[in-house]
């Protein structure tokens, strides 16, 4: 009897092993399961990105009227809009932080603090955090000496949390502003078609010349690209301004325009009158000048938010950038290619640069 009894007790204790093994597969097979249709998903969306990207007729020129703009025009429409939400912003409308200059940061996060951003930070302390964290140095935000800096690009804007002098908050609070994509090298250049308007005010304030002439030159420009009737709605706009503004963009510039400030000026609905008194270039017009040199009116990075419509998953996102990956000089031989320093610079327009799964 006793012996009958122990031998009952292992076969139940063997059957109950048995049946958690096999809950746990079947678990383990469901989340392996969810995994791969959340890939799949992602992965439908960002090729349907891209293909919005590309069905733009004039890639010289993008802006919010673009069909992939937003919410891709005629994505509504397909199947898999059923299964997951698309949204496409341009990449060049921020500031990139591995070429911003110190002093247009500091004019950029002070006129954050005018716009009800409460940074903890001073403004000079985070310029200067910034540009010693990427290998520069500091003219104007106090010593960083002392503390860890990662000598070279910003790579992610993560990275911001991991610079001591900066708040974790401010940090936060900034990204929506910012980005590390875009030209490695040169003066930081902005799409003026998407740009938001808080980076084009402090861009153009931090200009040279008369302080009252750079308001009424944002305030033209602001009144063009939003059709706005005259400049008392741009206070109504600014209380109104989200963290990507481009839905109220209405109008664009193109490459015409920026090759020629009479035109410009025209077209944003200012006097043209070229010269000053005594000969030499207007004070409007020499701001003009000096803003061809960080705008331009295309763009080759693009922010793509997937975020999941099925039942049980609404939670799940992806954040992802698409954008030119440049690869080594190379040339082509007779037996194959050869890389080395005699042929160009090749980009791969739209590669996956980042990609971010998280669950809010």
């Amino acid at each position: 009897m006793i012996l009958f009894l122990w031998v009952m007790i292992l076969l139940s204790l063997f059957a109950v092993s048995i049946a958690l093994r096999t809950r746990l597969a079947t678990k383990i097979e469901g989340y392996e399961m969810n995994q791969f249709e959340l890939s799949y998903d992602y992965l439908t969306a960002v090729n349907l990105a891209r293909y919005f990207i590309d069905s733009d007729q004039d890639s010289n020129v993008d802006h919010p009227g673009d069909v992939w703009c937003g919410a891709p025009r005629g994505f509504k429409e397909m199947e898999f809009s059923k299964r997951f939400g698309l949204e496409i912003t341009d990449e060049e409308s921020k500031i990139n932080i591995n070429i911003a200059s110190e002093p247009f940061l500091i004019n950029f996060f002070d006129l954050l603090k005018t716009k009800k951003y409460s940074l903890k930070t001073n403004s000079k302390k985070i310029a200067g955090s910034i540009i010693a964290w990427r290998g520069g140095s500091v003219a104007q935000g106090p010593s960083t000496l002392g503390t860890k800096q990662k000598m070279g690009p910003f790579e992610s804007l993560d990275e911001l949390l991991l610079i001591q002098s900066i708040d974790s908050e401010d940090a936060e609070k900034l990204k929506p502003f910012l980005t590390v994509y875009g030209m490695a090298y040169g003066a930081m250049k902005v799409n003026l078609n998407t740009v938001h308007r808080y980076v084009l005010e402090a861009l153009i304030s931090s200009l040279s010349g008369d302080a009252s002439d750079k308001k009424r030159l944002f305030e033209s420009i602001e009144e063009y690209r939003t059709l706005t009737a005259n400049s008392q709605n741009t206070a109504a706009q600014d209380e109104n301004a989200t963290e990507n503004s481009t839905s109220n963009i209405k109008q664009f510039f193109n490459r015409d325009d920026m090759a020629n400030i009479a035109q410009f000026m025209v077209k944003v609905g200012l006097p043209v009158q070229l010269q000053g008194p005594y000969g030499q270039m207007g004070s409007v017009p020499n701001l003009i000048r000096q803003l061809f040199y960080y705008v331009k009116v295309n763009s080759d990075y693009f922010h793509v938010e997937v975020r999941s419509r099925l039942p049980g998953k609404e939670s799940f996102v992806l954040e992802t950038v698409l954008g030119a990956r440049v690869i080594p000089r190379f040339r082509v031989t007779p037996i194959g290619v050869s890389f080395g320093q005699t042929g160009k610079m090749v980009a791969i327009p739209l590669e996956i640069l980042s990609w971010q799964e998280r669950v809010f």
